[in-house]
């Protein structure tokens, strides 16, 4: 099992690795206000496609092993095309009724070409939930290095040669292109007349209508503190805020890289198994990011990543920690999700992201305009305590046992986030 946990790892690690990585390259060439522009573009990219993809991937993932003729997959791929098409539209209406701007974007052509991008990326999810349902490494490999590795090309020697915000907008546009059109005959294939019968379509939106407002409320919590920034701070600070926030935030690529591997086993198994599995992923994950902040902690420390970058203060690298600790309580909270994911119960998974978005969004509303930057910060803390928090005191996931290791885990935590 471990052997195939590392498969999966590495191509995940190297996805989200390399999607850091562009983040973290991008500030060599941009200033600091430009970079600050670069990720409130990349945020607004975020929640659109959480709203386009609508819980489709899930669907694709949990069902396709079980289903004939990849149904889940193309009902998923449709979705994409209807949503889109919707987002277009409202679009247009805007600009009909003289609305130039939204989010303090011009619609056309930043927010359409942002919007575009989300889609593209969405096909290339659903596609890669497809090979993890069917454990198929080998595709799921290709599909994700080729997207990351055209994307990253793109956007690096774009922006290498054009440092300029809208640079990055155009690159990742066609990256994402030039990715679909590769995978061509996987789309057509799927996107071929299928009859689908109501029950069907019934079932598949019953399933995957939940995730609009979980997937929603989920990466609200991931850059809600960026839109605040962009409002209540300089693009400068916002640039520094998300520099740090960028170095924190990678050790989810090592949680998200045990759940490559063993979330669609998680599903499958039955309750006793299914526990085995649960407590197996939290070990690896916290395991493994216990490994990583102490790499990181290392660099920073030790003034290595402060010598690649210049204009940035030492609170940026500081913060970078602080927020990777704030990370730490993510394992607790993937567990409890996919546990409720697994029993079908996706509306009390939703009411639980939900509900801590709702925390956060107050929370960071009156930190950030207080405290600025540090208050971005201790909300990131507190959002992802709550959020732990809430879904394992669940009635669906309530464990006396998890809740004492998370009370205890919580204690070191805040110790070392007061210490860095």
């Amino acid at each position: 099992m471990l052997k195939r946990i590392l498969k999966y790892s590495l191509v995940e690690a190297t996805y989200k690795g390399v999607n850091k990585l562009i983040l973290l390259i991008l500030p060599l060439f941009l200033t600091g206000s430009y970079f600050g522009i670069v990720s409130y573009y990349i945020s607004i990219e975020v929640l659109f496609s959480v709203i386009l993809i609508a819980g489709f991937d899930k669907l694709t993932l949990k069902f396709s092993s079980t289903f004939g003729d990849n149904k889940p997959l193309k009902y998923s791929l449709r979705s994409q095309a209807v949503t889109y098409i919707i987002g277009t539209l409202l679009l247009l209406t805007c600009l009909l009724f003289g609305i130039q701007q939204i989010m303090a974007v011009p619609i056309i052509p930043e927010l359409w070409m942002v919007l575009t991008c989300a889609l593209l990326s969405n096909l290339i999810i659903i596609q890669s939930s497809f090979y993890r349902s069917i454990n198929d490494v080998a595709r799921y490999f290709k599909v994700r290095i080729l997207f990351i590795g055209l994307k990253g090309t793109f956007i690096i020697a774009a922006v290498a040669i054009w440092p300029l915000p809208q640079t990055y907008i155009y690159a990742n546009l066609i990256s994402g292109f030039a990715s679909v059109i590769l995978f061509k005959g996987f789309y057509t294939g799927n996107f071929a007349k299928t009859v689908f019968r109501s029950a069907q379509s019934k079932f598949f939106l019953r399933f995957s209508l939940p995730f609009i407002f979980h997937t929603i409320a989920t990466q609200l919590m991931a850059v809600l503190d960026r839109f605040l920034l962009f409002h209540f701070t300089d693009t400068k600070s916002l640039g520094s805020y998300s520099l740090s926030y960028a170095i924190g935030s990678s050790i989810v690529f090592c949680f998200i890289g045990v759940s490559s591997y063993m979330e669609p086993m998680i599903y499958k198994e039955t309750s006793t198994r299914r526990e085995y599995f649960l407590n197996l992923y939290l070990k690896y994950s916290l395991g493994i990011g216990v490994l990583w902040l102490l790499f990181l902690f290392a660099l920073i420390k030790f003034n290595i990543v402060a010598r690649f970058y210049h204009g940035y203060s030492h609170d940026t690298w500081n913060n970078a920690l602080r927020i990777l600790i704030c990370h730490m309580f993510l394992p607790f909270y993937f567990m409890a999700n996919y546990n409720l994911t697994s029993k079908g119960k996706t509306m009390s998974l939703a009411s639980v992201t939900i509900t801590s978005s709702i925390i956060m969004a107050l929370m960071s509303y009156f930190f950030i305009l207080l405290l600025k930057v540090e208050g971005a910060v201790w909300a990131v803390f507190l959002t992802y305590f709550i959020l732990g928090l809430l879904a394992l005191s669940h009635k669906y996931n309530r464990s006396a046992r998890d809740l004492g290791k998370y009370a205890a885990f919580t204690a070191i935590n805040l110790i070392l986030f007061l210490v860095v």
